[in-house]
């Protein structure tokens, strides 16, 4: 179970309740600035024979059940041209170059790929 991923996206969490903004191009996408008692919402990009991905999935569910208010949409994006074309989308929109999956969007914040057990954050 790759903790540090469970540690970075609970700091994600974090800073979205604290009121983070999103950027000005993911506030269309329902990843705007957050509430407390608003659902926060993890993009997940994910490719169906990925073996990283296949550790990554279950961690984002099992932090789904475990923080209220946390929701998790995934998209399979090897097989799916519309959820690839989806995620090209947000990449632009969060100016990440996105050279693998896994991907997750939190808020302002992008992870893009796994290395090592820790995910590559993106600029914010």
């Amino acid at each position: 179970m790759p903790v540090r991923l469970l540690i970075a996206l609970t700091l994600a969490w974090v800073a979205l309740l604290m009121g983070a903004p999103a950027p000005a191009a993911a506030t269309s996408q329902s990843t705007s600035q957050t509430a407390p008692d608003e659902t926060i919402v993890i993009e997940y990009y994910y490719g169906e024979e990925c073996p990283v991905c296949a550790i990554t999935g279950p961690v984002l569910d099992q932090l789904a059940e475990e923080i209220p208010g946390v929701q998790v949409v995934e998209r399979e994006v090897w097989h799916d041209e519309a959820a690839r074309a989806v995620l090209e989308q947000r990449a632009e929109a969060y100016n990440v170059d996105v050279t693998g999956v896994p991907v997750i969007f939190v808020g302002e914040r992008a992870w893009v790929g796994f290395r090592e057990g820790v995910t590559e954050a993106a600029p914010a």
